[in-house]
């Protein structure tokens, strides 16, 4: 509580965006009299549209109260009356997800026939919770707020939303899931008096207007890069399939394109494993840091601190596009000289990319554009770099 107590104090402080946008998490003690002098600058904003989907969405799971209820036991019988009620409704869910395509069911609508049932499970938790046991505590704590988050969640539900429910096995979930956030951004935004996004990234700006909440008379201020353009150079070769289907083919190929002191950016992690394999097979004497799924923050500094200017031996990075090493690193001399790209940067293909763009495309907007496109479009890169993309026709050029 302290920071918090000192923020009070402060002229200007740095956080996380959901210290803004989420309903959870926001800082209320500055914003309950709404349209005060605050200024907010959004670092980073591209990122922002991914972030709010998650933020104003939420979801739940049949598994995790069947094993609240198991682990109250005969302790709490209503909680396990209220328990079991939600049960059934998930297992016909579960039934109704199985005749569906894909064993997937979509609605525009929330789940009207759960919430209900989910405000008794609250009700009676809440009465519980000073009285059950503390290895049950944990448990019932999480499912007290996850089930709180939910039904916050529903009392935004509109039109920008929409419900979906897998079944996986025994164990159906339900999501509800905000294809739009641009409505909640705005509403979020009026807690302050003036807005600034800026990014590296933020490319077409009037994309970025639309979906962050903005207005059409809303200013877009596009400044031209600072570094010499000839410290850039970007080569294509263009002759090498990275489609999903060839890469087990061409993964010689595009080990063949990546040179020292590099970082190479692939897809997905997979994609990332087979050529490492033939990277080190065929340069046996050059390093490699591989970045790996789920680093802690401590592996994340050693895999940087690997790019030390004093070092003479020649290093190659691996990493995925858009993780963690994908902007925002700065290093200096000649230990990392370009990237090369391996393939398109577009998001995989899921079932919520999916909903996002159906909507688009009812609302007579570029769904495919807005979704997928748009957002795996980066601008260019920083001063003193070269790049390679890799994917295409048969041949090689330079692009200035």
């Amino acid at each position: 509580m302290l920071p918090l107590d000192l923020a009070l104090w402060a002229d200007l402080i740095i956080c996380d965006y959901n210290h803004l946008f989420d309903p959870r998490a926001y800082l209320k003690r500055f914003f309950l009299e709404g349209g005060e002098n605050h200024l907010f600058l959004i670092d980073e904003a591209h990122n922002l549209l991914d972030r709010a989907r998650d933020i104003y969405s939420a979801g739940l799971d049949r598994r995790s109260f069947r094993v609240l209820n198991r682990a109250l036991g005969d302790q709490h019988r209503r909680i396990a009356t209220k328990l079991a009620e939600i049960d059934v409704f998930f297992s016909d869910l579960g039934k109704r997800c199985k005749e569906e395509a894909e064993g997937t069911l979509v609605e525009d609508e929330p789940p009207h026939g759960l919430l209900s049932l989910l405000q008794n499970f609250l009700d009676t938790a809440e009465s519980a919770l000073s009285k059950t046991p503390a290895e049950h505590s944990d448990l019932l704590f999480d499912r007290y707020f996850a089930t709180l988050t939910f039904m916050r969640v529903a009392e935004l539900f509109d039109t920008h939303y929409v419900s979906y429910a897998e079944h996986r096995g025994r164990n159906p979930n339900l999501r509800l899931f905000c294809r739009d956030p641009s409505r909640r951004i705005a509403e979020a935004l009026q807690r302050g008096s003036t807005s600034i996004f800026f990014s590296a990234t933020l490319t077409p700006l009037e994309y970025f207007r639309q979906v962050l909440g903005g207005n059409a008379d809303d200013g877009l201020l596009d400044l031209g890069n600072p570094f010499p353009k000839e410290n850039l150079q970007v080569m294509l070769a263009d002759g090498i399939e990275t489609t999903f289907r060839k890469r087990a083919t061409t993964c010689g190929d595009v080990t063949e394109c990546i040179p020292g002191n590099y970082m190479a950016y692939f897809a997905p992690f997979r994609y990332i494993e087979a050529v490492v394999e033939r990277f080190a097979a065929a340069h046996p004497t050059t390093h490699i840091a591989v970045r790996r799924s789920k680093m802690l923050e401590a592996e994340r500094s050693a895999f940087l601190r690997l790019f030390d200017e004093t070092s003479t031996e020649t290093l190659v990075g691996f990493a995925v596009m858009g993780g963690i090493f994908s902007e925002g690193i700065n290093l200096v001399g000649e230990r990392l000289v370009g990237a090369v790209i391996v393939g398109v940067g577009l998001h995989q293909i899921c079932l919520e990319r999916d909903l996002v763009r159906n909507y688009y495309d009812a609302g007579g907007r570029p769904g495919f554009e807005i979704r997928l496109h748009l957002p795996g479009h980066e601008p260019g890169l920083a001063s003193g770099m070269a790049s390679y993309s890799v994917s295409g026709r048969p041949r090689s050029r330079i692009v200035d």
